[in-house]
């Protein structure tokens, strides 16, 4: 998880130093506690206490970023090639079974979560078939699941709607009036709407 914001001098003055520190903030530093956490999962025989009997077969390296860095063709290759610098994941090693870095934010994850409630579908299945896309590998996450499951197919999952009602209606409660979550998951919208009583 990465919580930091992307600087205001490669934001609005398009810095290039800037963007570059920002890069290695964002990615390549989470990239190296990552690659830290695969060395010890590859580990042959794993250490006593590992909740894993054996080495990894497959590691998704994966992060989630909470800062909004624009994901695109563009920036992609610019991770990608601070990734190859740096010797990071599966730039270490190509025999490594490492697949390749996923920069994610916290909406994609959300819209995941809405695909797994509803159809089933699992956050490393969608990873994988992001990055074997031949249109939208090096897109972001966001177009790829838009452009493959279309645009109404993300409502709030059951337990956001659930979060957001409790919210609004205590705000309701300190605001002296009533409020009741209208549930329209059946013709699309999910968002819940107030009702003055």
């Amino acid at each position: 998880m990465v919580t930091t914001q992307v600087s205001l001098l490669a934001r609005e003055n398009t810095d290039v130093v800037a963007y570059g520190k920002d890069i290695d903030k964002f990615f390549v530093k989470k990239a190296r506690q990552l690659d830290e956490t695969i060395a010890n999962l590859l580990r042959d025989p794993q250490p006593v206490g590992s909740p894993l009997d054996k080495p990894a077969q497959i590691i998704l390296p994966v992060a989630v970023g909470g800062g909004q860095f624009p994901v695109n063709p563009v920036t992609r290759e610019h991770i990608d090639a601070a990734l190859k610098t740096a010797r990071l994941l599966n730039y270490r090693r190509v025999d490594l079974p490492v697949f390749p870095f996923a920069p994610v934010d916290l909406g994609e994850l959300e819209m995941c979560e809405t695909l797994h409630e509803r159809r089933g579908r699992s956050l490393p299945e969608l990873i994988r078939q992001w990055q074997a896309s031949d249109d939208y590998a090096r897109s972001s996450f966001r177009n790829f699941l838009i452009k493959t499951y279309g645009e109404d197919a993300f409502p709030r999952t059951a337990d956001m709607r659930a979060a957001l009602a409790q919210t609004l209606s205590l705000a309701a409660a300190r605001l002296g009036t009533s409020w009741t979550p209208v549930d329209t998951t059946d013709i699309g919208d999910t968002t819940p709407t107030a009702i003055d009583r």
